[in-house]
């Protein structure tokens, strides 16, 4: 297991949404493992500076590795972080041609990250992740590291770090990777929360005056504004729940809150999809209805 930081931006761009295969394989000029990339055709990766711990962590890297990314916060701490598995890496032998490439691509991907040592703004080494991303509380991480508390993660400072094979508990490490490998990827998670969103409508009998766009599967216009739940963020359930119970049923592991935020802050389309943030009893920014205007995910009409 090897732990990474990074700005919460950079970790969406690239570990969240991925970045257009096209774009990838016209600056590097390889194949992509094909775990890596969704059925959106995104390339999930992260990127690992020069010189330095850093780069001999990237260098020992081999597939199959987790990959832990902690996002760094412009106020307080994160309590929470990204899983993933390892499944390549660019360059392969270590030239300095391909080093140039990734680097050219990396500044099309990454924004500058500011550490206490520096800014780091160029990622030559470059780790391609399985497209299948979960984030996790740290409350499960510290079991799987066999650490007391959050300062033993949360106190690594270098870019990328190993952790002591010794230290992991292999039983939860393998139940972490099982529910990595039965999350489903984000497109299929949008299409599914567009059909939560329908069936919820039709259960609260949304039938406005204007329908502009109407769904004869669910017998239901679009545009209602449907509360996402959360219980444990606004004390009762919605959207979120429901959504859960849809993936338990088709066998897949549920997601957590921490990654229904994030696909909420990349989901929302102008003029298409809105979502609503108030202040919620947590002292937190929580995302709290959503409304779709139009088949947007799905292809039923």
């Amino acid at each position: 297991m090897y732990i990474a930081r990074g700005s919460e931006e950079n970790i969406r761009r690239s570990i969240i949404d991925g970045v257009d295969k096209r774009l990838v394989e016209s600056k590097l000029g390889i194949q992509i493992p094909r775990e890596a990339v969704d059925s959106y055709g995104n390339v999930h990766l992260w990127g690992v500076p020069s010189g330095g711990y850093a780069e001999k962590q990237w260098r020992s890297m081999k597939d199959g590795d987790m990959l832990l990314i902690i996002p760094t916060m412009r106020r307080g701490v994160a309590d929470h972080c990204y899983v993933t598995i390892v499944v390549g890496k660019y360059p392969t032998d270590g030239s300095n041609r391909d080093s140039e490439k990734a680097l050219e691509l990396s500044k099309l991907i990454w924004k500058p990250y500011r550490r206490r040592q520096g800014v780091v703004s160029e990622y030559p080494y470059l780790v391609f992740v399985n497209s299948r991303v979960r984030a996790e509380r740290f409350e499960e991480i510290i079991e799987v590291l066999n650490v007391k508390d959050l300062k033993s993660i949360t106190g690594y400072r270098s870019s990328v770090v190993r952790v002591d094979p010794r230290k992991i508990n292999r039983e939860t490490l393998q139940k972490l990777v099982s529910k990595i490998l039965a999350t489903p990827e984000k497109s299929l998670l949008q299409e599914l929360i567009e059909e939560t969103y329908l069936e919820l409508s039709a259960k609260y009998g949304w039938h406005p005056v204007n329908c502009y766009w109407y769904s004869l599967k669910y017998n239901v216009c679009y545009g209602a504004p449907i509360f996402l739940g959360g219980r444990e963020v606004w004390g009762k359930e919605g959207l979120f729940e429901e959504l859960n119970r849809k993936l338990a049923r088709r066998g897949y592991a549920g997601i957590t809150w921490d990654y229904f935020r994030d696909i909420m802050r990349s989901i929302e389309v102008q003029g298409v999809i809105w979502v609503n943030w108030f202040i919620a009893p947590n002292g937190k920014v929580e995302p709290h209805d959503i409304t779709i205007m139009k088949p947007t995910f799905t292809h039923h009409q």
